[in-house]
């Protein structure tokens, strides 16, 4: 029994020194609701600024990304909560460097407003009472890749990766008690389905990873 909470103590602490990212769903009125979006970011020495580009820590930051492009949805963040974290010596990658602990919600009308906004590429149907959902990830090391620019910013970037590779996603999709769901990964109980997503999975296997749920409201 000793042994076995010491090994799960030890997996707690390896979770909160590497990346973490969480996006929570809510439909609460038939397919509409909100999504609250947590992660933790190491910050750049110089500046408190996020090492990770396409996770901003500042509000302002993160507005101008969630409504970027010609099609923007108009999407506000509410609820936004950050919270500066010291250097830690147990992160044997960015130990050396403080991190950003950011929290905010976003409420849609209808879940396709959030593609470009959660991570990855967002496929949605829907007929009647049922909402079929397609998530999209591409290779994370081919997506980086593409922005290093030089030999600086390529060891930055090959740490992050790294980083990166070392955690994980987690996905929660909160829903009606009464409404039948489907999912190729994690599993469906009674009005949440969850999914854990080891980011490794993008950096060793290369191409496209997908997850597709479908509910139908009672």
């Amino acid at each position: 029994m000793k042994k076995f909470l010491f090994c799960s103590f030890l997996f707690l602490i390896s979770l909160s020194n590497c990346f973490e990212y969480e996006e929570s769903l809510y439909f609460i009125r038939g397919f509409s609701g909100y999504v609250q979006i947590s992660y933790k970011v190491p910050l750049q020495k110089k500046k408190e600024e996020s090492l990770i580009r396409f996770l901003p820590i500042q509000e302002e930051e993160i507005n101008k990304r969630i409504n970027k492009g010609l099609f923007s949805n108009n999407l506000k963040i509410r609820n936004y909560k950050i919270e500066i974290l010291p250097a830690s010596d147990n992160d044997p990658i960015f130990g050396d460097r403080k991190k950003a602990k950011v929290v905010y919600k976003i409420d849609f009308k209808e879940i396709s407003q959030l593609d470009g906004v959660i991570l990855g590429s967002l496929f949605v149907t829907r007929k009647d009472k049922t909402l079929s959902v397609r998530r999209e990830f591409k290779s994370l090391r081919k997506s980086q890749e593409e922005r290093v620019i030089s030999p600086g910013e390529k060891k930055i970037h090959n740490e992050t990766l790294k980083y990166l590779g070392e955690g994980y996603v987690r996905f929660n999709v909160y829903f009606p008690v009464g409404s039948r769901c489907e999912t190729t990964k994690s599993f469906c109980r009674e009005g949440q389905l969850s999914y854990i997503f080891s980011l490794s999975d993008t950096l060793e296997k290369p191409g496209l990873h997908s997850w597709f749920y479908k509910i139908s409201l009672p």
